[in-house]
C-alpha cells in the first residue's frame, strides 16, 4: 500500500517591519496622539491580520485535513478495489484452469467412450461375421445334404421310370408280336377259306356238269372278314387317368412324371430362382464399380424389355425380327470373355427339359455371368408380357410363347446340346406352383403363398382375388402356348416338349376333391381355352378323354366340394364350345 502524503501547508504571511513600526508624526501633541492612535491601529490591524491569518490557516488546515481524509479514503477504496479485482482475477484464473481441466477430462472420457464403442462394434462385427460364416457353412452343408437327397430321389425315380419304360416297351413288343401272330393266323384262315371256297366251287361245277338238265349257278365271292377294331374302341372308351406314359397322335411315347418326386423337382426350380436373384445382385454390384459396364448393361436390359414388349399378337412374321434381335443380344452375351463367370449347370435341371442333342464331349460349364443375367432378364420380360397381355386376352399368349420357345431353342444358346429354359421354368414354379401339383387353402396366408398368390408389395397385403385370377389365367395360357408347339418342320429341337402340358393338366385334374380351389378352376380354364384343338392334334383320343375329365368330371367334383363360384361356372361354360369345336373328331 503506498505511503500517504499530507498536503503541503502554505507559509503564513509575516507582517512587514513597516506595518509593525508606525511612522512618527511630525508635530508634538498631535504627533503624540497620532502616534498613539497609529500604534493602536497598527496593533489592531496586526491582531486582525493575525486572526485572519489564523482563521485562514485553520480553514486551510480543515480543508487540507478533509482533502487528506478524502484522499486517504480514496486510496483505501482503490486499494480495496484493487484487492477485489486481484482476488477476482485469481478466482477467474482458477475457474478457467478448472474448466480447462474439466474439458480435457471430458474430451478424454469421450475419446475413451468412442474407443470403447468402436471396440464393441468391431467385436460385434467379428462375432456377426463368425456367426454368418458358421450359418453359411451350415446352410451349405444343409444345401449339399438336401441336394444329395434330391439327386438320390431323382436317381431312384429315373431308375424306376426306366424300368417302367422297359417293361412297357417289352409289353409293346409282346403286343406287336401277338398282333403279328394274330394277323398271320388270320391270313392263314383267309387263305384256307379261299381254298375251301375254290374247292367247293369246283365241286359245284363238277356236279353241274353231271346234271346238264339243271342251270349252272354263278360263283359266290368268299366273305370279307371284319377288321379287329376292339383296341381302338377300348382306347376311345378308356377313362382318362394319370399315366406314367401317354402316346401322342404320332405314336411317340411321352413320359409323365408322377408321385412325390414332383415336390423335390419343384424345390430344385425354386433353388434356381434363388440363384438367379443372387447372381443378379452380383452383376449389379460389379456394374457399380465400372460406369461404362453399368451403362452398357442398362442399355441392353432396356433393349430386351423393349423388344419383348413389341411382340405382335396374331402376326408371327412380324415377330421374327424381334426374335432375331433377342438372339443376337443373348449370343453376344454368350461370347463375352470376362472374369466374372458362373457354372451354367446350376441353372439346368438334369432330365427336366429336352435331352442333350450333342454327341460331342461336354463343353466348358463356366460361362459369362452376363449370359445368365440377360437370359434371366429375357425370361422375366416374357413373364411380364404374359401378365400384361394374356390376363386380359388369353389368346395373346400364343405369340409370346412362340418368341420364348423359339429363342430358347437356338443351338447357339445351348450348352452341350441342352437349353437353359429351366431359367424360365423356375419363374413359372415360383409364380404359378399349381401347374406343378402344389396345393394350398385359399383362406389362409400360407395356403395363398402355396397357390402363388402375389402381394401388392414385399411383406404387404395380398392382391385382390380378381387380380390373382387374372395372373393365373395369363400364366396358364402362357404355359399352354409354349408347351404345345410343333417342331416337326423345324431343324431345331423343342426345348419344352408337349408332355409338359400333359403333366400340368394331369396334376390339376387329379387334385383330390378336398384340395380343389377356385385357383385350380381358373388355371384349368386357362390351359384349355384357345388350345383345345392343338391339344387334340398332339394327343388324339387321349386328349378327348382328358378334356372330358377336365370339363365335365372336374367341375362336378368342385361343386360337390362346395365351390359354387363363377370360376366353376366359367369352366362349365367352356364345355359347349369345346364339344362344338371337336364334334367332328
Amino acid at each position: 500500500m503506498p505511503a500517504q502524503v499530507s498536503p503541503r501547508r502554505p507559509s503564513r504571511p509575516t507582517p512587514s517591519a513597516s506595518s509593525a513600526t508606525p511612522s512618527r508624526p511630525a508635530n508634538g501633541a498631535r504627533s503624540s496622539r497620532s502616534k498613539t492612535s497609529d500604534t493602536d491601529f497598527a496593533r489592531e490591524m496586526q491582531r486582525l491580520s493575525i486572526r485572519a491569518d489564523q482563521a485562514m490557516v485553520a480553514k486551510l488546515d480543515t480543508v487540507f485535513s478533509e482533502a487528506e481524509r478524502v484522499h486517504n479514503a480514496a486510496l483505501e477504496e482503490a486499494a480495496a478495489r484493487h484487492a477485489e479485482v486481484r482476488q477476482s482475477a485469481i478466482i477467474a484464473r482458477e475457474k478457467y484452469d478448472i474448466l480447462l481441466r474439466y474439458e480435457a477430462a471430458k474430451k478424454t472420457q469421450h475419446e475413451l467412450h468412442e474407443l470403447d464403442q468402436l471396440r464393441k462394434r468391431q467385436s460385434a462385427m467379428e462375432h456377426a461375421l463368425d456367426q454368418q460364416e458358421i450359418a453359411d457353412s451350415q446352410q451349405a452343408a444343409a444345401d449339399l445334404k438336401r441336394r444329395t437327397k434330391i439327386l438320390e430321389v431323382a436317381k431312384s425315380v429315373k431308375e424306376e421310370a426306366r424300368r417302367e419304360l422297359e417293361a412297357q416297351q417289352m409289353a409293346m413288343k409282346k403286343a406287336d408280336q401277338d398282333l403279328q401272330n394274330a394277323k398271320s393266323q388270320h391270313d392263314e384262315r383267309v387263305r384256307q377259306q379261299q381254298a375251301q371256297a375254290l374247292q367247293q366251287q369246283q365241286q359245284q361245277q363238277q356236279a353241274a356238269q353231271t346234271r346238264s338238265s339243271q342251270p349252272q349257278p354263278s360263283p359266290q365271292n368268299p366273305p370279307t372278314p371284319k377288321e379287329h377294331s376292339q383296341p381302338q374302341q377300348a382306347a376311345k372308351s378308356k377313362p382318362f387317368q394319370s399315366p406314367t406314359e401317354v402316346r401322342s397322335k404320332s405314336g411317340t411315347a411321352v413320359p409323365v412324371e408322377y408321385g412325390s418326386s414332383h415336390l423335390a423337382r419343384h424345390e430344385e426350380y425354386l433353388s434356381i430362382h434363388k440363384f438367379l436373384k443372387h447372381y443378379r445382385a452380383l452383376v449389379m454390384a460389379e456394374a457399380k464399380q465400372n460406369q461404362a459396364v453399368k451403362s452398357e448393361i442398362g442399355d441392353t436390359r432396356r433393349l430386351i424389355k423393349q423388344t419383348v414388349g413389341q411382340i405382335t399378337s396374331g402376326d408371327n412374321t412380324a415377330n421374327k425380327p424381334h426374335i432375331a434381335k433377342i438372339i443376337a443380344i443373348l449370343g453376344k452375351a454368350r461370347r463375352l470373355d470376362n472374369e466374372a463367370r458362373v457354372d451354367i449347370r446350376k441353372f439346368i435341371i438334369s432330365g427336366a427339359s429336352s435331352p442333350a442333342l450333342s454327341t460331342a464331349a461336354e463343353e466348358d460349364p463356366m460361362v459369362s455371368i452376363y449370359f445368365i443375367y440377360f437370359f434371366n432378364i429375357f425370361a422375366k420380360a416374357v413373364i411380364n408380357q404374359f401378365l400384361g397381355e394374356a390376363s386380359v386376352k388369353p389368346k395373346a399368349a400364343d405369340a409370346i410363347g412362340i418368341v420364348a420357345v423359339s429363342t430358347f431353342a437356338q443351338e447357339g444358346l445351348r450348352w452341350s446340346g441342352r437349353t437353359v429354359i429351366d431359367i424360365l421354368l423356375a419363374k413359372f414354379h415360383f409364380l404359378c406352383p399349381v401347374l406343378f401339383g402344389i396345393r394350398g387353402h385359399e383362406r389362409t396366408a400360407e395356403g395363398k403363398i402355396q397357390l402363388g398368390w402375389a402381394r401388392e408389395e414385399k411383406d404387404g397385403p395380398f392382391v385382390s382375388e380378381q387380380s390373382h385370377f387374372d395372373r393365373m389365367t395369363a400364366l396358364s395360357a402362357g404355359w399352354a402356348s409354349m408347351s404345345l408347339r410343333k417342331f416337326n418342320k423345324s431343324r431345331l429341337s423343342n426345348p419344352l416338349p408337349s408332355f409338359h402340358y400333359w403333366v400340368a393338366l394331369a396334376r390339376v385334374t387329379s387334385t383330390p376333391q378336398k384340395d380343389i380351389s377356385d385357383t385350380h378352376c381358373v388355371i384349368l380354364k386357362g390351359l384349355i381355352e384357345n388350345f383345345e384343338q392343338r391339344f387334340y392334334d398332339t394327343f388324339g383320343q387321349s386328349a378327348v378323354a382328358a378334356l372330358k375329365l377336365a370339363l365335365f368330371t372336374f367341375p362336378t367334383m368342385a361343386e360337390s366340394a362346395g365351390h359354387k363360384s363363377s370360376t366353376v361356372g366359367a369352366l362349365k361354360a367352356l364345355q359347349e364350345r369345346v364339344v362344338r369345336d371337336l364334334k367332328t373328331h
